[in-house]
């Protein structure tokens, strides 16, 4: 993850922290940023694609 990635999930997660106090929400929030961010990465992997499968 990036230095600017890291930042803005650690923003996001202070705003979600201040804005809902209770702990399922921010639960929530946290599971939903990460499973957006796997499926972001995993995605923009080039080593997905470019893996040769077959010679």
């Amino acid at each position: 993850m990036s230095m600017a990635a890291k930042i803005s999930f650690m923003r996001l997660t202070l705003l979600s922290v201040l804005c809902s106090p209770s702990l399922v929400s921010f639960l929530i929030l946290l599971i939903t940023t990460v499973c957006i961010g796997t499926i972001r990465t995993s995605n923009s992997d080039p080593r997905s694609e470019a893996t040769p499968n077959c010679w």
